[in-house]
Formats: structure tokens, C-alpha cells, sequence
């Protein structure tokens, strides 16, 4: 080839699987990723929106996928993203729910509903291990069903999702299938010689679509339209990088205020607490004012009573007196 060609930049994929010619690859690698049992391989499909270079010529790098059927009327999307954003999961089941839902015209019943299968190729890491699992094989080819949690049990086979992770493929690995030979050839196409393909690359599948990279590649046409959607696509990633950035930074940013707020929580619990205790104090206080009040009350009802009691005293005495009768209590005249 005159010039390096990436297998996954979409227009590249949309010539490799969405022409008539190359209907073969398509079908080859559905066969691929979904590794049917003997009996059930799909030996044939329509392509319902083939390969048109008008799609790609805005240059702006809107969503293009292969949509297909097979002869038992299953439907497939394949799409490719070199890029791994935090909403992508999304996207991928917004796009699934959308081919599956334009099936049911106004009037059909739900049994006239076929299954939908995507398959996306990712140039990037949209699930990795966790620290603790050093092995990336399990993250390579994942695939999304329904199925219910503990039991395991399928609730229909008309949703699934495959995920090819292309990182998670080391290059030194040897091919041993159809799939790996596919999953390779996305990773390494760019770097492979058509007329010296490496061990386990050189079937008749893999040599054709080495022919679209090498169309790609010296077709001026088609390489300067490869071009362009090479460059929409950095500049997608480009503004796919400053958003994540500015998503990282609002997230911080609500991490920062949630973290505020709890300590403001905190401090306002604090003076609730200071506030019910210097009320309590308050109410102390005023019981032992007016504690202290009843007690001179009392002790002014006392002294009056005392002085009541003298005076009544003296006025008996005064009385018995005048009467000529000695006072017992009283002292000699």
C-alpha cells in the first residue's frame, strides 16, 4: 500500500461490510463474533443501508453503522468508535432500541418482532479490569444479555450486545479462528503487508479485505475521503476529550460543594447542640431564680407571721393586765 490505512476509521468498515461486493465479509464475520453452533451460521444477509460516499461527504462525523438481515430475519448493527466515552453504554442501547423498535409498524403485533444483535468495535477501553484482575483476555469479546440476576435464566434471545475491546488483543498472540483473525486484523491491518500476511492471517477473507484497505489506500478519491473522516474523527476525539475534562471538573466541583455542605451539616449540628445546651442552662438558671424567689417568699411569709405572733402577744398580755391577771409567762413586775 502507498499509504498506511486504519480498518477502523468508518468508512473503511461501511466499504468493508456495507457493499454488495464484500457481502461475503460481512457475513464471515458475523459468523465470527457469534460463534453459532453447527447448522445455525448465517449464509446470507441484506444489507439495509449500503455503503453510499454522499453520507461521509458533510465531513462531519455523524453516526454511520452497517444495518443487515439474515435469512431468518434477525437483524444486525455493527458499528465501529475509536473512542470510549463515559456515555457510549448509552448510546449503544439507544441505538439498539432504535432498529428494533422500527420494526413494529403501525398495526403489527408484537410476535411479528425479530431479534436485534449489535456489534460494536472499539479502538479503546470502555470496561477494564480492576487492579485486582491482571488478565485483559476476559475483557476482549464481552457480550450483554437480559437475564435474571440469580438464576441466570435468558429472558429473550432478541436482545444482545457484543463488545470487541481491541486493546485487550496482544499482537504477538497467535490467530487460531475467524474471530481472532477479524479482531486482529482491525488491531494490526494498518501495519500488515497484503502479499506477506502474517501466520493464521492469510484466508481468502482477510486478503479481500486487505483489498478495500489498499483501494483506500490508492484510490486518490477514496483515500482523500479517508482523509477527512480520519481528521472529523480527531476532532470528534478532540472535543470528546474536553468534555470528559469539564465533566471530570463539574463532577469535582460537586464533590467540593457536597463535601461543603456535609461539613456545614456538621457545624449546624453542632450549634443545635451548643443552642439546646445553653437552653437547658437558661431553664436551670430560672428555676434557681425562681427558686431563690419562693424561698425569700417564704421566708418574708415567716417573718410576718413571727411579727403577727408578737403583736398578738403583746395584746393578750395587754389585756390580762388591765384585767389584774398575772401573765404565767411573763416576768415579775
Amino acid at each position: 500500500m502507498k499509504n498506511k490505512i486504519k480498518p477502523t476509521v468508518d468508512c473503511v468498515v461501511k466499504a468493508m461490510f456495507g457493499k454488495e461486493e464484500n457481502r461475503n465479509l460481512l457475513i464471515n464475520f458475523l459468523n465470527a463474533v457469534l460463534e453459532p453452533d453447527a447448522g445455525e451460521r448465517i449464509t446470507d444477509v441484506f444489507v439495509l443501508n449500503p455503503y453510499n460516499e454522499r453520507e461521509f461527504e458533510s465531513g462531519k462525523l455523524s453516526i454511520v453503522d452497517i444495518k443487515a438481515r439474515d435469512e431468518g430475519g434477525r437483524y444486525f448493527q455493527v458499528e465501529i468508535q475509536v473512542s470510549a466515552y463515559f456515555w457510549l453504554a448509552l448510546r449503544m442501547l439507544h441505538n439498539w432500541a432504535g432498529v428494533y423498535h422500527a420494526q413494529l409498524e403501525k398495526g403489527k403485533p408484537y410476535v411479528s418482532l425479530n431479534p436485534v444483535i449489535s456489534i460494536w468495535i472499539l479502538d479503546d477501553m470502555l470496561f477494564s479490569p480492576s487492579e485486582k484482575e491482571a488478565d485483559t483476555d476476559n475483557y476482549l469479546h464481552l457480550v450483554f444479555e437480559p437475564r435474571e440476576r440469580a438464576l441466570g435464566i435468558r429472558m429473550t434471545d432478541h436482545f444482545a450486545i457484543h463488545i470487541l475491546q481491541l486493546p485487550c488483543w496482544d499482537p504477538q498472540n497467535s490467530v487460531t479462528d475467524d474471530r481472532e483473525r477479524w479482531i486482529h486484523f482491525f488491531r494490526e491491518g494498518e501495519n500488515m503487508d497484503a502479499d506477506n500476511l502474517p501466520e493464521g492471517m492469510n484466508t481468502e477473507e482477510i486478503r479481500q479485505a486487505m483489498g478495500v484497505l489498499e483501494r483506500f489506500s490508492d484510490n486518490r478519491d477514496e483515500h482523500i475521503l479517508y482523509l477527512s473522516r480520519l481528521d472529523a474523527a480527531r476532532q470528534m476525539r478532540t472535543w470528546e476529550i474536553v468534555l470528559e475534562q469539564k465533566e471530570l471538573e463539574l463532577r469535582e466541583k460537586a464533590s467540593q460543594l457536597k463535601r461543603k455542605d456535609s461539613q456545614l451539616k456538621r457545624k449546624d449540628s453542632q450549634l443545635k447542640r451548643k443552642d439546646s445546651q445553653l437552653k437547658q442552662k437558661d431553664s436551670l438558671i430560672d428555676q434557681e431564680r425562681r427558686e431563690k424567689e419562693q424561698a425569700q417568699k417564704e421566708r418574708e411569709q415567716a417573718q410576718k407571721e413571727r411579727e403577727q405572733a408578737h403583736k398578738e402577744k403583746e395584746r393578750l398580755a395587754a389585756l390580762l393586765k388591765k384585767a389584774g391577771i398575772r401573765d404565767e409567762h411573763s416576768g415579775p413586775d
